[in-house]
């Protein structure tokens, strides 16, 4: 398995590399962005397959001018930077320190840290502020609907928003910070529900919609928010 530039797409005034990445074990062409959404990487499955990936590359250009987001929808994790904490706007400030910390005041997020760990302290207070918001909100859904669930993770998930495992495990990605307390509270219901209907029918959304009235608020919030924060 390799990676390499196999060209660039110039987008508006934004210019991208196109990576392609090869994995044998891929059975067709797949597209998709970079995690800073600074590059493209297509994933094909042979070196060969070099024509049939630019020309995939060109079909796909309207899905990625679509799912692009602007350079002011991106989040920058950076002293300065402001961004989305808990459906608030907060301003992120630093102070260099050799005590790891973080204080939150109106509007604004003080992180102490030596420089080089800016970010690694914020991304800990990120999961474990998370962590406490979502396990009581579990505990309150949990009572409601009177089931029981096994561990509970904060996890560093980019392809979803929760899961609920056939073990009971329930597992949240920690950019749910970045949403409002009451989308998070429709995520958690979410899961929850899980734990009785293993799937997406008629009595799944009932039970969601039994202890998360107006679901479809939050959920739409997601599906129109979400690809910026994922």
């Amino acid at each position: 398995m390799k990676t390499f530039k196999l060209s660039e797409l110039t987008l508006n005034d934004r210019q991208l590399p196109v990576e392609a990445y090869i994995n044998p074990r891929a059975k067709k062409i797949k597209l998709r962005f970079s995690r800073d959404f600074k590059s493209i990487i297509l994933t094909i499955p042979h070196l060969h397959l070099r024509k049939e990936a630019l020309h995939f590359l060109d079909k796909s250009r309207g899905w990625i001018e679509k799912h692009l987001p602007d350079h002011d929808q991106l989040i920058t994790l950076t002293p300065g930077s402001t961004i989305q904490y808990l459906g608030e706007q907060v301003k992120l400030l630093h102070q260099t320190h050799t005590r790891k910390s973080v204080w939150e005041a109106t509007e604004q997020l003080t992180i102490f840290s030596p420089p080089d760990a800016f970010e690694k302290v914020l991304l800990s207070h990120f999961k474990k502020k998370l962590r406490s918001i979502v396990t009581e909100l579990v505990e309150t859904h949990i009572k409601a609907l009177n089931v029981t669930y096994n561990k509970l993770y904060i996890r560093d998930s980019r392809s979803n928003w929760g899961c609920c495992s056939h073990q009971k495990n329930l597992s949240f990605s920690w950019r749910l910070i970045y949403t409002p307390v009451e989308v998070i509270d429709y995520l958690v219901a979410h899961e929850v529900s899980h734990l009785i209907e293993m799937n997406h029918s008629k009595k799944f959304w009932a039970l969601v919609n039994e202890i998360c009235p107006n679901y479809s608020v939050y959920r739409q919030w997601l599906r129109q928010n979400g690809k910026f924060l994922i």
